[in-house]
């Protein structure tokens, strides 16, 4: 691969380290270097000053140059040359600080490396040129912004703060000081007469019933005076609940055009005036064979502006470059020729230099031999209609352009049994999938969209609105071309002429499709919580269970919101649980009511759901029911299951009207039924087991005090029982631990005496050796004695509570215990997550350490009855790793064994007594049990076990 060149500057002033970068440098593998050395700053100035460079590395101590100021002076000396310092220092605020000030990398001197370096000084110039090309995109993004004599602004409509551009303020005659960047900067110098309208378009947008939001508006300038301008904008942004967030818009200055439409107005009453009062419009002429013409009537003057006498020349005189009038000779000589013509334009220059055109009409003379030798015309002024022509063309255009920005189809119609159209803007095939040409072609009428149900109702409307003379506001249904129904909203006002006799319809029809089901189902969920309350309700007040299910009931079929037929039945299970037993209906055909008083699991609609537990839907429910029901009228069903913490307690069967679509919403509301339901089921059920239990208990209250007396002794001695057990099984543990402690020192008493015996049996033994010898046999007796005293002392029951330190309690008990972990070849850990100190506990000591002992114990067994191969390179076939740490007020002690953790069914179970997962005859199922309660009774703390990645975490959690 080519290496690319680059050109360096290296600023140093110590030789050794000069030739250790240049080094550096002679060693990249992707980057040539040119190199140029300066040893002071000066130096380096006139260097930047007579040649460039793509990179500079400097120190920043030289000679000449401050260490803090060596950097800012080099960053004026050039403008866009990336900058590394190489330092000394090697302190991270001291690299965030030059960084800050304008390197493109600081990197201390100890830690270069030809990699390290060159990755650094690649990465400096793709960061300059990605800053070049970013900053340059920047200034044609803003080179073309005030190009466009456009103001920008961006407004934040949660807090109302909005950013102003420059030009945006020019506009109005401000400079960028002047405005601030607040909300009210706009809204106080909207005109008062185009506020509403202006706000109206704004709500439009934010609604979502308009695109974008594009509105003409004048806003009031430096200088007093409003200025005409056209915003456009848009939501870029909303909040969580939808609301809009962040708009982005600019505005254009339309002030010039508005006023040439004012103009154009005005010129357009003025030619009208005009066209209506000349008189002589016409002017006759006659040219010889050459084009020379030879007669005019006075009235070319009113015309062109030239008198008879002055309209002597050859026509090419007078014709502008129009190329229309390139065919004039053509059409000239054709008539010179005998041929006749049609009309034609041709424009022409007034005396005063201004371009008129005319209609031309020509006819050959004829001399007395028939020969043609000039010819005969009559021109009509039609310059005034051209420019009428031309003006209403641009009005028609900007006509078309208000009404495309229009959110709906605008229309103008006959007030007839059809609304034939005389107009209707293209907008309306988006609403109805028909273009506009087949309404006002003839080839469809608009009534014939409009829904069947809904024609009535939009000629009454309509004929009320025409006869008050008021404007129509309705919403009703089209049927649109694809066969769906979607909702239009249409405003429209009569127009009338001055006897007040109706010219036609004009209005704006908008798709509300969206708004309409919105509505909708806004009123559905309304009506189904205002049922389901009022179900809850009436259940306050009482009555029996057949009632509060009626009443349900009627709640239900009685909403004019879904399609329900005003049918249904509501059933419950029976004791045995096989049977549903009709308990409420309304309506239900009397042949069906008979057969369904009692429906087996498995039969029917009903039957199938209380087996099945699921939603059964049908448009049309016979090839779901038993021969039985043939016969019944077609309909469709809702059955949904009444449960209650996965029990079936019934079922709801509600009729629908046949065809009905399934629906979410509908689902989820009976469902919501069949939940409240069961609740009101639930509770009476309840009410008679209280019941029931009040009876029982007024039976038993005689003898209540007695019984409770015996139970409470029973469960002390059941109590004392197993405190006993667990003392027992403890000592067990201890008497275990004891024996592997004392071990090891016996089998050095054993080493020792026969040391003695071989000493004596060879004559070595001497009086040092003897005493030695002695010494070691007295040390592992004493070793002994002391393990007798910790035993002792943890069976010391605490009387009392005492302060002790849990972090010595914990290290005690593994140091007891540590013999027995290590000839099973179980690996002990214990560590404190926090270096502070951890407060000492108010509780019983040796209690504690109890608790301890029963975990680490069964910790083990579950080790030695799962152990893992190769748990570590020291032969170990497992871990216990015990866990120290505070949290606020909280000591944590972690206890997470590898024993392959406690089976999700026994999980419940391993804190109650005598419950074990150990063989018969190796755990008694106390310990846990005795543990839990000393740490949750005795010490006020809590005891839990959850399950981790490779066996039991037991949890101690103790408030200090």
């Amino acid at each position: 691969m080519k290496k690319e060149t680059i050109k360096v500057l290296l600023i140093e002033d110590e030789e050794t380290h000069i030739e250790l970068i240049l080094h550096l440098l002679g060693h990249f593998d992707f980057l040539k270097i040119n190199y140029q050395v300066a040893r002071t700053f000066a130096e380096a100035k006139h260097s930047l000053q007579e040649a460039n460079f793509d990179i500079i590395l400097s120190d920043l101590s030289l000679p000449d140059s401050p260490l803090n100021e060596t950097l800012s002076r080099l960053k004026k000396v050039v403008i866009g040359t990336p900058i590394i310092v190489l330092t000394s220092l090697d302190d991270w605020e001291t690299v965030k600080k030059l960084v800050n000030e304008g390197a493109s990398d600081c990197i201390p001197k100890a830690q270069l490396t030809p990699s390290l370096f060159e990755r650094s000084i690649y990465y400096a110039l793709e960061r300059s040129k990605l800053e070049i090309s970013l900053k340059e995109s920047e200034e044609r993004w803003e080179f073309a912004l005030e190009g466009s004599e456009q103001g920008v602004w961006d407004w934040n409509a949660e807090t109302n703060e909005v950013f102003f551009s420059k030009r945006w303020k020019e506009m109005l005659g401000y400079n960028d000081v002047e405005i601030l960047n607040e909300f009210s900067e706009w809204d106080s110098r909207i005109h008062p007469d185009d506020r509403k309208l202006t706000y109206f378009n704004l709500d439009n947008h934010f609604s979502g019933k308009t695109k974008t939001y594009i509105n003409e508006h004048r806003l009031k300038c430096k200088n007093g005076e409003y200025k005409w301008i056209i915003a456009r904008g848009k939501i870029v942004s909303r909040t969580v609940e939808g609301k809009p967030l962040r708009v982005i818009g600019t505005h254009t200055d339309i002030s010039v055009r508005k006023e040439q439409e004012f103009l154009l107005a005005q010129s357009e009453n003025k030619y009208r005036t005009l066209i209506e009062s000349l008189k002589d419009e016409y002017f006759f002429y006659s040219h010889d064979s050459k084009g020379t013409f030879t007669y005019c009537s006075p009235s070319i003057t009113g015309i062109i502006g030239y008198s008879d006498k002055e309209f002597q020349k050859h026509y090419s005189t007078y014709l502008t470059d129009n190329p229309k009038n390139s065919n004039v000779e053509e059409l000239t000589n054709l008539c010179l020729q005998g041929k006749k013509q049609p009309p034609y334009e041709v424009e022409i220059f007034h005396k005063d230099g201004s371009v008129k055109t005319l209609l031309v009409l020509e006819t050959p003379i004829l001399n007395n031999n028939q020969g043609i030798i000039g010819v005969n015309g009559i021109a009509k002024d039609i310059t005034l209609q051209k420019e009428t022509e031309r003006a209403l063309k641009e009005s028609h255009e900007r006509f078309e352009s208000i009404v495309s920005h229009i959110p709906g189809a605008v229309y103008r119609c006959a007030n007839d049994k059809d609304w034939t159209m005389e107009y209707l803007s293209d907008a309306i095939k988006e609403i109805s999938g028909y273009p506009s040409s087949d309404f006002t072609k003839n080839i469809r009428s608009y009534a014939s969209i409009i829904h069947p149900d809904d024609v009535s109702m939009v000629d009454d409307w309509v004929q009320k609105g025409v006869l008050q003379k008021e404007p129509f506001i309705m919403d009703y249904r089209i049927i649109h071309a694809d066969g769906n129904v979607r909702w239009v909203s249409e405003e429209g006002q009569g127009l009338y002429n001055d006897d007040g006799t109706l010219i036609c319809l004009n209005g704006v029809i908008i798709d509300s499709t969206e708004k309409k089901e919105k509505e909708e189902k806004m009123l559905q969920d309304f009506l189904s919580r205002k049922a389901i309350a009022s179900i809850l309700q009436h259940s306050l007040l009482g009555g029996s269970l057949e009632e509060q299910l009626l009443f349900a009931l009627d709640e239900v079929i009685l909403l004019d919101c879904y399609s329900f037929e005003s049918k249904g039945a509501i059933f419950l299970m029976d004791k045995r649980g096989k049977n549903l037993v009709l308990k409420a209906q309304r309506n239900v055909p009397s042949h069906t009511l008979n057969e369904c008083k009692t429906v087996p699991l498995g039969e029917c609609i009903c039957g199938k759901v209380a087996q099945n537990g699921e939603v059964i839907y049908s448009n049309c429910p016979l090839n779901l029911n038993n021969e039985k029901l043939e016969g019944t009228p077609e309909h469709g069903h809702y059955c949904m299951p009444i449960q209650s913490r996965n029990k079936t307690l019934g079922a709801l069967n509600i009729y629908i009207k046949l065809g009905v679509e399934r629906s979410e919403q509908v689902e989820s509301f009976l469902e919501s039924i069949a939940y409240t339901l069961a609740g009101i089921i639930e509770r009476h059920n309840a009410e008679i087991a209280l019941k029931d239990k009040n009876s029982e208990l007024d039976s038993i209250n005689a003898n209540l005090e007695e019984r409770v007396k015996s139970e409470v002794e029973k469960s002390i001695k059941n109590e004392q029982l197993l405190i006993q057990q667990s003392k027992m099984a403890m000592m067990g543990e201890m008497i275990g631990a004891i024996a592997h402690q004392w071990r090891q020192p016996l089998n050095c008493l054993g080493l020792i005496i026969q040391n003695i015996e071989d000493e004596y049996s060879f004559g070595e033994i001497t009086q040092d050796s003897l005493a030695g010898l002695v010494k070691q046999g007295m040390e592992e007796i004493n070793f002994m004695s002391d393990t007798i005293d910790d035993f002792r002392n943890f069976f010391m029951k605490s009387k009392e509570k005492a302060l002790f330190d849990v972090e010595t309690a914990i290290q005690k008990t593994v140091e007891l215990s540590s013999a027995q972990f290590h000839n099973n070849f179980i690996k002990v850990i214990f560590q404190k997550k926090q270096h502070e100190p951890i407060p000492p506990f108010l509780g019983y000591q040796n209690e504690f350490k109890q608790v301890l002992v029963n975990i680490l114990s069964n910790g083990k067994d579950a080790i030695l009855k799962n152990p893992l191969q190769n748990f570590d390179d020291q032969g170990h076939v497992g871990q216990i790793e015990i866990r120290l740490d505070q949290h606020d007020n909280m000591v944590v002690v972690d206890i997470e064994d590898t024993g392959g953790g406690i089976q999700r069914e026994e999980m419940e179970k391993v804190f109650e007594p005598y419950f074990t997962t150990k063989e018969e005859d190796k755990g008694t199922g106390i310990g846990l049990y005795m543990s839990k309660t000393i740490v949750e009774k005795n010490m006020g703390g809590t005891l839990t076990v959850k399950n981790g990645k490779g066996g039991a975490i037991f949890t101690i959690t103790l408030n200090v």
